[in-house]
């Protein structure tokens, strides 16, 4: 082991000391931030790389079992919660983005965490995987959509409404 001089020794822990200050504050900052903004819905991948927040109303809340939610997640069914796109925003850096028949999915470029969903490149509502929020359980589906899907051996037992398709307040 390298042996340190006892200024140097000095030196580093007061930067400790002061970096660990200013952590703090920034929690605390963030904490005061979070109660004013009570509505906001936060959340990110697994990595931490993309972090996003929403501040509108979810609504369409549903399980789906569509084919496409199952390939692109690598899970029997995918829980979304829809928001007016002017009320989303990521807030560190910019997801991978895939078109798939006429669609945009968006996921973690370094994790593959599944973000987001639109209808089309212009759609009003953004679709975002309610697993990926800070707080998944901040909000209770209402439905199972796209159940034409559904796996064989997956058995609904929670008494949700179910639709063979979309509903007809889902974006198409």
């Amino acid at each position: 082991m390298k042996a340190v001089r006892r200024g140097s020794l000095a030196f580093t822990l007061r930067n400790i000391s002061v970096n660990a200050a200013i952590g703090l504050e920034l929690v605390r900052r963030c904490s005061s931030i979070a109660c004013m903004n009570s509505n906001a819905i936060a959340g990110g991948c697994l990595c931490g790389s993309i972090r996003y927040e929403a501040t509108g109303k979810p609504y369409n809340i549903t399980h789906c079992h569509c084919l496409d939610c199952r390939r692109s997640s690598g899970a029997p069914f995918v829980k979304w919660a829809s928001f007016s796109r002017s009320d989303f925003r990521f807030s560190t850096r910019q997801p991978r983005k895939l078109r798939w028949a006429g669609r945009l999915r968006s996921f973690c470029p370094d994790c593959g965490t599944p973000l987001t969903f639109l209808a089309g490149p212009d759609a009003d509502e953004i679709d975002v995987t309610a697993c990926s929020f800070d707080q998944p359980t901040a909000l209770t589906p209402t439905d199972h959509t796209w159940v034409e899907d559904r796996l064989p051996w997956i058995r609904l037992a929670d008494d949700l409404p179910t639709y063979r398709q979309r509903r007809q307040t889902h974006a198409a």
